[in-house]
């Protein structure tokens, strides 16, 4: 499996989506002027675009293992394989299928729909990426999203009603392959998805045939799904895939590592191509990351990023439902009612009048618009397209000291969400960073302290700090993390303990990058001391990177057998850590080279003849 990965079949999100990008504004060949263009792909989606809404299958798991449990039933031989581990136990603890389907609606009905299916909605709408969707999902979010924005989706959830999708009409077409949580028969154990993905010899009318009909001539674009050999997609995909694809399968991985779990049939192909997370890179305080207090194991590439990336690279306009919501509604209304006067004599609500207040309220909006909302308008209408640097180019344009305390709230959210979304290295972010800051602080200045805005704020300012550090001025960086841990280290709120935490690691890199190793060594020593008494702070292995501060400081000091005993002790917590951030792993990494220059040292001159290193006055050891 090396060898295909090694011949480009892991690409990133850039390159996939301006693969996508191309492959749908190219017309395809031997289509005439003025034909329509057959769309290139369809999405093929999984429980990743509906989470955290909707809880993912090791959730699902542990509360059925649970009720089984609870209820006397033990799996004596649970299967290994956490799929049939999760139909497993979903049976032992819903043994009839209208149970599991009262249990599914309980996690679905009035789950708020997430930002991933929004995104899915809005490209379904403004481009010609495709119009069909397949999803292995039960949920309803999409069908909502899509209703919210004005578009009512064509339906598929059971195998009966595979004759109403026809992927070369330009409806938004939606098929749910194992069923939804509207019916009993949707399919969530492994017999009855083993079941759904059959061909049968007496009738097309099956889910399995619809799909061969759709892989005919489009490739899927498949986002958070990690994939199930047994299942109605993975067998119908393995059928095509006996045959090159007229476009690319792009498939989309939440973690690089899950490409090795992939069946050989589907990696080997040519035509396939997993779009991965950047790879995770040394920190040896060259390069320093985002880090906050969701910080992964390993480096991840969600389905909101994924979608994000689509609308941003395509230049995607907002959803009328957005850019102008009271002419949407107006509208609406409008297309639900008779246009023939005579028919509508019988208008017992009255809807023409409704129309009328709702015009009457939009013209009065246009009238009395403030320049400021206008500007703050350009600000979220950048955001829903995903142009992340130009709302940032607008919200620099506001003056923060006109705005009021819900204009200064809303723009505070909508730079969270920019610096979210921009690169650490880009310039962007650093201003998007200092207009946040500088709202907070005008905003606490109008109404006093903002725990919920407190946490936003120092996330921005340590992405101010890694800004600097990445672009070669360690002077500005340290600034930037002095001046925040003295700003929200005493702080009452606990969300901030553990970016409080970052921020002194952050100080730390800073100092051995301007060669002030001791008061290096002084921050290792604060985060550990604040791990004794905070235990928050354990969650991003705070203690592990501050060891590995304090032994690269001593390695620089020339205090080699000092270092290696730190070193060692930063190795051992790290293997006994139950998890490692991103973080945590590239600085132990980066720490290899200190320790092999000190073994190798250590080798070369006797401890007992070598000789003692000036230390400048900012590394003297304390009293």
């Amino acid at each position: 499996m090396t060898s295909e990965i090694e011949k480009g079949k892991m690409i990133s999100l850039l390159e996939a989506v301006s693969e996508i990008k191309q492959a749908c504004s190219t017309p395809t060949l031997g289509t005439s002027k003025g034909d329509k263009v057959r769309s290139p792909f369809f999405f093929f989606t999984g429980s990743g675009i509906s989470y955290p809404s909707i809880p993912l299958a090791p959730e699902v798991l542990r509360h059925c293992e649970e009720v089984a449990q609870d209820l006397g039933r033990v799996i004596k031989q649970p299967n290994s394989d956490p799929n049939y581990a999760y139909s497993q136990w979903f049976k032992a603890a819903y043994p009839h299928r209208i149970q599991r389907q009262e249990y599914l609606r309980s996690l679905i009905t009035d789950a708020p729909i997430t930002h991933a299916n929004f995104r899915l909605a809005h490209l379904l709408l403004e481009t010609n990426v495709t119009n069909v969707v397949v999803t292995v999902n039960f949920d309803d979010l999409l069908s909502h999203a899509l209703t919210l924005f004005g578009k009512t989706p064509v339906i598929c959830d059971d195998p009966r009603t595979v004759e109403r999708i026809d992927p070369e009409k330009p409806d938004i077409q939606l098929i749910h392959a194992h069923g939804s949580y509207w019916f009993y028969d949707c399919r969530n154990t492994s017999e009855e998805i083993v079941d759904r993905a059959r061909s049968l010899e007496d009738t097309t009318l099956t889910m399995a045939a619809l799909l061969d009909k759709i892989l005919a001539y489009r490739a899927p674009l498949v986002i958070g799904y990690s994939g199930w050999e047994s299942d109605v997609f993975m067998t119908a995909l393995k059928r095509r895939l006996l045959t090159p694809l007229p476009f690319n399968l792009y498939w989309f991985c939440f973690r690089r590592d899950q490409v090795a779990d992939m069946p050989r049939w589907l990696v080997s192909h040519p035509d396939v191509y997993f779009v991965v997370p950047p790879m995770l890179k040394n920190n040896d305080g060259d390069d320093t990351s985002k880090q906050n207090d969701s910080d992964p194991v390993d480096p991840t590439l969600s389905a909101t990023e994924v979608l994000d990336a689509m609308i941003e690279q395509l230049g995607v306009a907002s959803p009328s439902l957005t850019k102008d919501p009271l002419s949407f509604f107006a509208n609406q209304l409008r297309h639900s009612i008779p246009a023939n006067e005579s028919e509508n004599r019988n208008d017992i609500y009255s809807f023409r009048s409704v129309i009328e207040r709702i015009e009457r309220a939009q013209h009065l909006e246009s009238e009395h618009r403030e320049n400021i909302e206008t500007q703050l308008e350009n600000v979220r209408d950048a955001l829903r397209r995903a142009q992340y640097d130009e709302a940032t180019e607008h919200a620099q344009q506001i003056i923060i000291d006109d705005l009021t305390e819900n204009q200064l709230r809303d723009l505070i959210k909508a730079m969270d969400s920019a610096v979210d979304a921009l690169p650490v290295n880009n310039s962007k972010t650093t201003q998007a960073c200092v207009t946040l800051i500088s709202c907070y602080d005008a905003l606490v200045k109008k109404a006093g302290n903002q725990p919920e805005l407190e946490y936003a704020t120092a996330r921005s300012l340590n992405n101010e700090g890694s800004y600097f550090l990445n672009v070669k001025q360690p002077d500005k960086a340290l600034l930037v993390y002095q001046g925040a841990i003295e700003r929200f280290e005493k702080s009452s709120n606990p969300k901030l303990h553990n970016i409080v935490g970052i921020l002194w690691n952050n100080l730390g890199v800073t100092l051995l990058h301007l060669k002030r190793f001791q008061e290096a060594i002084d921050a290792a020593h604060a985060i550990i001391t604040m791990n004794k008494t905070k235990s928050e702070y354990f969650y991003n292995n705070q203690p592990i990177t501050a060891l590995i501060i304090e032994g690269k400081a001593l390695a620089k000091m020339g205090l080699y057998q000092e270092a290696l005993d730190i070193f060692s002790k930063a190795n051992k917590e790290a293997e006994a850590a139950p998890s490692m951030t991103t973080y945590a792993k590239g600085m132990l990494e980066s720490s290899k080279t200190e320790q092999a220059l000190a073994r190798a040292q250590l080798l070369s001159v006797p401890i007992a003849a070598k000789p003692p290193l000036p230390i400048p006055p900012a590394a003297k050891p304390k009293e």
